[in-house]
């Protein structure tokens, strides 16, 4: 009898060759390509909104606070920032009770250390990571409150030194204001909008310019600050929350977002300290009626200069 061979599987096996492993690793790193920008701008965005949100906090307690007293915070209140008035209203009525409002902070040893230590978290932007140089990233605000247009204003006609606020918040000891103010209306006036902390990298930096004696030549130091290229400082504004005025706790409406600030000679008040953020094309903008709004860098200059207004008869259409 004829022994037959047993058929069985195929002793051969198939394998993966290295050009196919090799496709399969391109497709891989083309999708992780397209997949990996798109979680960035996702996650910007996300952080955007919380910023914008955390904004609309600050907008609940300034009305509040409107609702409360009839009049709006002081820009400052005997040293005391705008954030300190309205703790009370974003639960921190704790914080607020030991607070006195008698004595500027920096008079006092106490007052100062508790201060320092004691900013809300609220008060910071989640797109600062908390990496880079600024020595104050522990006691920075992100939300400045919108000084106006200083020397622009036609207002003043004397030095540089002499400024007055045409902003929602009086950088200088005064009286606060009502909702009448505002006679260019509630909707077209920026209250607050966000300052970028220094991380070593250009963004934040506040650089140095001659001083300036005169309107005229402010204004043209303002050209040149506009310019560019200048010698830096190594620092950022917005250092002290709990702080007011320029340099701590407020911004100027004179340069569009996101371009430079600058020191003229030694004067902080009598400076330019602009709008910046970490938000990619613009920032945050806080307006009196409570809505937020995403301002691009490249926002016209006279719009972002009307809006920094409260009664100089502007008006503002969509932008």
């Amino acid at each position: 009898m004829q022994n037959s061979k047993a058929i069985g599987p195929s002793d051969s096996r198939a394998g993966v060759s290295v050009i196919s492993l090799l496709v399969v690793i391109s497709i891989v790193a083309v999708l992780l390509g397209l997949l990996l920008p798109a979680i960035r701008q996702a996650r910007a965005a996300a952080r955007r909104m919380e910023c914008s949100n955390k904004m609309k906090q600050i907008s609940t307690a300034i009305e509040s606070f409107h609702s409360t007293k009839r009049r709006y915070p002081a820009g400052n209140r005997n040293g005391h920032s705008l954030h300190t008035q309205i703790l009370p209203f974003m639960e921190q009525s704790a914080l607020f009770d030991q607070i006195d409002f008698g004595i500027e902070p920096y008079l006092s040893e106490q007052q100062e250390r508790l201060l320092v230590g004691s900013r809300p978290s609220d008060f910071v932007c989640p797109s600062e990571t908390g990496v880079g140089q600024n020595l104050r990233r522990e006691t920075s605000t992100s939300y400045v409150t919108n000084g106006g247009i200083g020397l622009l204003g036609d207002q003043l006609s004397g030095p540089a030194t002499d400024m007055i606020d045409n902003g929602a918040f009086d950088r200088n000891l005064g009286s606060s204001l009502a909702a009448g103010d505002f006679r260019d209306g509630l909707s077209n006036t920026a209250f607050l909008s966000e300052a970028a902390w220094y991380n070593g990298a250009g963004v934040g930096e506040l650089f140095h310019l001659e001083p300036a004696g005169s309107p005229a030549e402010w204004l043209a130091r303002v050209e040149s600050c506009r310019g560019g290229e200048l010698r830096s400082l190594n620092t950022g504004h917005a250092d002290l929350w709990y702080l007011p005025g320029l340099g701590t706790s407020a911004y100027l409406h004179v340069l569009p977002p996101n371009q430079n600030s600058c020191l003229f000679g030694d004067d902080i008040q009598g400076s330019l300290f602009t709008a910046s953020s970490r938000h990619v094309g613009g920032v945050n903008v806080l307006f009196g009626d409570g809505h937020v709004q995403f301002v691009s860098s490249n926002v016209a200059t006279d719009v972002w200069r009307a809006i920094g207004t409260r009664a100089s008869s502007d008006f503002v259409g969509a932008f």
